[in-house]
């Protein structure tokens, strides 16, 4: 369990299982957690976020195996509010099984690549953009 500010944070680590809004299991992987440095009023802090590691499983609303994807670990330069930037690592969908090319599209690749931070501050981090979103 993480805590940030005496509160459980929002932050993933491990083994994950995902549910959809009906309770049935949507997905199942790891995360692993980074940080990388960001500046605010105060100056410069290390920001935590989570990414997607190694096989996930994707699961169809009645249990069945849907899809299995690998999402590699790659660093990668981003802008932040410091000059420079930073680089920080996330999980990359690099290949797709040829028997999942017909049910993972473009957009599934998009929106499984997108990764949150820091959702008690409001912001995050948009990997498709490399850049923060406020």
């Amino acid at each position: 369990m993480a805590v940030e500010n005496n509160e459980v944070s929002v932050l993933k680590f491990d083994l994950w299982k995902e549910y959809d809004s009906d309770g049935n299991l949507s997905a199942e992987g790891n995360y692993k957690i980074s940080s990388f440095i960001d500046c605010g009023m105060g100056g410069a802090f290390r920001a935590f976020y989570y990414y997607r590691i190694g096989k996930w499983k994707y699961f169809k609303k009645n249990g069945e195996l849907d899809f299995v994807l690998d999402f590699v670990p790659k660093e990668h330069s981003v802008d932040t509010r410091c000059e420079g930037g930073d680089k920080m690592i996330f999980g990359i969908i690099e290949n797709i099984t040829l028997e999942y090319w017909d049910r993972v599209t473009a957009n599934k690749i998009y929106e499984l690549q997108i990764f949150f931070f820091s959702l008690l501050h409001n912001n995050y981090y948009d990997s498709t953009k490399r850049k923060n979103v406020l």
